[in-house]
């Protein structure tokens, strides 16, 4: 199995992002770890560098997460927002 994290700091730079839009949101990061690393996976694929990778993953969680909020709709099955 391929990993998603070519390094330690890679790693920790999208980590960070994970936990800024869960604060942002108000979910767990572990639910929002699960979208991140699904739009990274698709992104990286066509990636010709990563550099910008966590910034247009973010965005595109931000989009979902915004989409989501207006359809009224739960994150995902079983998810839930932090109190």
């Amino acid at each position: 199995m391929r990993t998603l994290y070519r390094s330690d700091q890679e790693y920790k730079q999208h980590s960070q992002a994970i936990e800024s839009i869960a604060n942002q949101y108000h979910y767990k990061n572990s639910d929002i770890r699960v979208i991140y690393e699904n739009v990274l996976s698709d992104l990286e694929k066509t990636a010709k560098c990563r550099q910008f990778l966590s910034v247009l993953t973010m965005r595109h969680v931000k989009s979902i997460l915004h989409e989501s909020a207006h359809e009224s709709a739960p994150l995902q099955q079983g998810s839930t927002k932090t109190q």
